[in-house]
């Protein structure tokens, strides 16, 4: 399972996602990639349109 977080996780999220899910690693995207999910308009339809 891949979920993208357009923040830093919070201590309970990442032990929520191991008990709940079994993660065992947790990446951080660059900052571009970062700045990019984080700026998403909330009311597209479609996503494409903004990637």
């Amino acid at each position: 399972m891949i979920l993208l977080f357009s923040h830093k996780r919070t201590p309970e999220q990442i032990a929520d996602a191991k008990s709940s899910f079994g993660v065992e690693e947790f990446l951080t995207i660059d900052d571009e990639l970062q700045n990019i999910c984080s700026n998403i308009p909330v009311d597209l339809e479609d996503i494409e349109e903004y990637l």
